[in-house]
């Protein structure tokens, strides 16, 4: 973005939905740098490979990092949800901070949503998995993850047909897509 606009034509109002995006990751950056450092402290916090993560510890230092921004509060909401998930939380409270991170993030909800449709696959709720596929495949008709998930998660529940349907619209969309076969 920084090679592509100066700064005048980032802030017109042509351009509004790519600054704000841009905004977004940018402070998504900063965020994530600052806390996933001490966030891996709490992680490995013996010094070797395996996880030994405090859980409450944990979330008591994410909820005590400033969060005066939806983005602040999303990517909060997405270490919790990794805490929870990397402590084996059931999976209620897992989806839910992953739930929590999507919907803070508002419009921009999308970038998590490859890690919510693994959560939701991991978990066994495949009418979650379907609700996000179908969201993520209508913003981003060529998304191979959720064509990817559409397929498993029709497959698992015996849902052939739509499985083939997910298949056909693929190959529909995209002639060239592996994730047909």
């Amino acid at each position: 973005v920084d090679e592509a606009f100066s700064q005048d034509k980032l802030s017109s109002r042509k351009y509004a939905k790519i600054k704000a995006c841009y905004d977004f990751c940018i402070e998504t950056d900063k965020i994530s740098e600052s806390v996933a450092e001490k966030w891996q402290e709490y992680i490995y916090g013996d010094g070797s490979e395996n996880y030994v993560i405090p859980y409450d510890e944990t979330l008591k230092y994410l909820d005590s990092v400033e969060q005066n921004s939806a983005c602040a509060k999303s990517i909060i909401s997405y270490y919790k949800f990794m805490t929870a998930y990397y402590t084996d939380k059931d999976a209620d409270t897992t989806l839910a901070f992953m739930k929590q991170a999507y919907d803070e993030a508002g419009d921009f909800g999308y970038m998590f949503v490859s890690s919510y449709m693994n959560a939701a696959w991991n978990f066994k709720d495949y009418d979650l998995l379907n609700t996000l596929t179908q969201t993520a495949l209508k913003r981003n008709p060529k998304d191979t993850l959720a064509e990817y998930y559409s397929i498993k998660s029709a497959v698992i529940t015996g849902d052939f047909d739509a499985a083939n349907n997910f298949c056909e619209q693929i190959k529909a969309n995209d002639p060239e897509s592996l994730t047909y076969y």
